[in-house]
């Protein structure tokens, strides 16, 4: 089982900015607005987004960039979509979310 880690955000670049917790979200400033890369875990995101965007200044997201499609990096998504928010992910994404997600007959 997973415990819980704190979320604290951390400066890893001179415009990146880190928020830790059981998975991590990236947000970087630009001058057209905000682009985040991968969104943590659902559970831990309103927290991360409220500490990144006390770190970085609010903005407006223009793009969430998601690596890949586990859970602890695209379950923050929904959270961190604005109005016209671009998200970017590879060709075969859903494929691969749909694949690795559990079938409604396997929650039981």
């Amino acid at each position: 089982m997973v415990t819980s880690r704190p979320v604290e955000v951390l400066q890893v670049g001179e415009v990146v900015y880190q928020a830790t917790g059981i998975a991590n979200t990236h947000l970087i400033p630009t001058p057209e607005g905000n682009v985040i890369f991968d969104t943590g875990l659902a559970t831990q995101a309103a927290e991360q987004r409220k500490v990144l965007e006390a770190a970085a200044g609010p903005g407006r997201i223009t793009h969430v960039i998601l690596s890949h499609s586990h859970q602890d990096h695209v379950g923050g998504v929904p959270l961190w979509l604005d109005e016209g928010t671009d998200v970017v992910a590879h060709a075969e994404f859903l494929d691969c979310l749909l694949y690795t997600s559990p079938s409604p007959r396997d929650r039981g």
